[in-house]
């Protein structure tokens, strides 16, 4: 008996603890919200400066962890888009960070992109 006790008091302390460590994080990583940032990336052993691109993401949620809108093309031209990319404040401490306008003419960039593929793939020959 006095096991299932200790259980339930435990769970208890252990749900109250998560509430905190919850509102922590939030305050945190409350001040990343809205910000946008960029980062060279490449494959593993880059050997010229071709190797690399650019990669860019956006804060949209930094209610439990920080969540962004990652997007990038690769250097042999491979899109990829996340809209729920989970990422660190430690990392993001190691981005170069942009303004909001950047990041939107990056992403404009991109869909002109994708609209110029579309159109290209959909052409009636």
């Amino acid at each position: 008996m006095r096991k299932n006790e200790l259980r339930k008091e435990i769970d208890s302390l252990l749900s109250q603890l998560d509430k905190i460590e919850s509102i922590e994080r939030k305050s945190k990583n409350t001040p990343y919200l809205g910000k946008c940032y960029r980062a060279r990336n490449s494959y593993s052993c880059p050997s010229k400066e071709s190797d690399y691109w650019l990669f860019y993401l956006k804060i949209i949620d930094a209610d439990d962890g920080l969540i962004a809108v990652f997007f990038e093309t690769d250097k042999d031209g491979r899109i990829s888009i996340d809209r729920e990319y989970g990422v660190s404040s430690s990392t993001l401490d190691t981005y170069e960070q942009i303004s909001p306008a950047s990041f939107a003419r990056a992403f404009k960039r991109l869909t002109g992109d994708i609209s110029r593929l579309i159109e290209q793939t959909t052409k009636e020959q």
